[in-house]
């Protein structure tokens, strides 16, 4: 069931797993990245999810180290806040927007966020599965 909605990603909450996916749609400018951002910060806040796939699969937009880096201080503090368990993203199918994402996602390992990287939802679903065991 869909339990968030806005122009930039929907969230859908699987009641049987207690997963939360999260589907981003084209993000095209630094702007909309930010709005992105900003109205994920929002979802996390209200939503307060355990684990979370999030699916780049339609982003084609490559987000600078600078970006990056102001993603992280706006979205790590919060998911330390709320104790998300574990994270997947799901790459896309632009290189340099995988690229981006990859740094994201080894600059949040550093900060001790439980994030991993997924070519799949089937291997996403299983990356988020292990950490019940």
């Amino acid at each position: 069931m869909i339990v968030y909605k806005c122009k930039y990603f929907d969230v859908d909450y699987d009641t049987e797993s207690g997963i939360y996916f999260s589907n981003r749609f084209k993000i095209k400018n630094d702007k909309q990245y930010k709005e992105s951002i900003n109205k994920a910060a929002e979802a996390l806040q209200t939503l307060k999810p355990e684990f979370l796939i999030i699916s780049n699969k339609e982003v084609k937009y490559p987000v600078s180290p600078d970006l990056q880096e102001w993603a992280i201080k706006i979205i790590v503090p919060i998911v330390l806040k709320y104790g998300l368990k574990k994270v997947v993203y799901i790459a896309g199918e632009d290189f340099i927007e995988n690229i981006a994402f990859q740094q994201i996602v080894e600059r949040a390992k550093m900060i001790g966020i439980n994030i991993d990287f997924a070519n799949t939802e089937k291997e996403a679903y299983i990356k988020i599965k292990q950490t019940f065991k």
